[in-house]
Formats: C-alpha cells, sequence, structure tokens
C-alpha cells in the first residue's frame, strides 16, 4: 500500500468516527421559562428555535427545547419567594 493510499484510507476512518460520534451524541436541553404564556411568546419561542436550526440543533435530534409558563400568575413563578435562593438551579 503506498503512502498516500494509507492516509486516504485513515482520513475516510477519521470522517465516518467523528460521524458516528456526532449522532450519538444526547440531544441538547435548553430551557425557557416565562411569565407570560404560551400565546404571548409564541413568536418569541419561533425565533429561538429558528435561531437555533440555524446553528444546527434541530427537535428532536440535536435538541430538546422545554418551555415552562406561569400564565401571568404571579406565585407560579419560577423564583417565588418559597424556592429557595438560587431558584433550584445547578450550575
Amino acid at each position: 500500500m503506498k503512502g498516500r493510499d494509507l492516509f486516504a484510507v485513515l482520513g475516510g476512518a477519521v470522517v465516518a468516527l467523528r460521524a458516528s460520534v456526532a449522532r450519538s451524541v444526547e440531544p441538547v436541553r435548553v430551557g425557557f421559562v416565562s411569565g407570560g404564556d404560551a400565546k404571548g411568546a409564541a413568536a418569541f419561542v419561533a425565533a429561538l428555535r429558528d435561531g437555533l436550526a440555524g446553528e444546527g440543533y434541530h427537535e428532536p435530534d440535536t435538541l430538546i427545547l422545554e418551555c415552562l409558563y406561569a400564565d401571568y400568575i404571579h406565585s407560579s413563578t419560577f423564583c417565588s419567594s418559597s424556592r429557595s435562593s438560587s431558584g433550584g438551579v445547578s450550575s
């Protein structure tokens, strides 16, 4: 086998390996929290999905977009006084 043939085979193997790794990665999970309702945030969520799709993230293969709406009810908001000071979010 000539040197250039070896490099061609190794290059092809690397490309195939990277493609299989990219497919096996778990989807990215993105959360959206709104104090409003789903109808009021529909345009923003659509723009968010479009922007993420532009970066290569598509539901459900590479993206899980979770939306939480308080429906304008103050006690339902994410950072209500009954929760911890960290808001239940870990870094």
